[in-house]
């Protein structure tokens, strides 16, 4: 386990994914999540609940991401996310930053409550045994 005191180094597109909402693949947004977290996110609906207190964490680290404006959309286009991600790199003069993880004494709710938390109580989620949902 690492200590609250053991920095990792991010990209900032990974970071910016957390803190603005930057479009990215699941794995390396995974990867910092857990990291600031230390618990493990096995899909992706397990980030719920965990990356709005990574976000406030990752800006108190580092408030010079105060400065980057919200992400435009792209529509989709992966080199105008690439484009957008270097401009806020010379913005605030890097392109990694050193991460430290949440105080270990932070507490998450359990996964499920975390979920309920965002899904409609209303809506009722069946998964068949072939796989297909309804």
């Amino acid at each position: 386990m690492t200590s609250h005191s053991e920095a990792r180094t991010f990209d900032l597109y990974s970071i910016l994914a957390v803190t603005h909402g930057l479009p990215i693949k699941g794995a390396p947004y995974r990867a910092i999540l857990e990291f600031l977290s230390g618990l493990a996110l096995t899909g992706p609906s397990h980030a719920h609940g965990i990356a709005p207190r990574c976000a406030r964490e990752l800006r108190e680290q580092h408030p010079q991401l105060d400065d980057v404006p919200p992400v435009p959309d792209f529509h989709g286009d992966e080199a105008a996310m690439d484009a957008w991600a270097a401009e806020q790199a010379k913005r605030i003069g890097a392109d990694h930053l050193p991460v430290r993880p949440l105080p270990r004494d932070e507490e998450f709710p359990p996964y499920i409550q975390r979920l309920l938390d965002v899904a409609d109580p209303a809506k009722v989620y069946i998964r068949h045994a072939n796989g297909s949902d309804q």
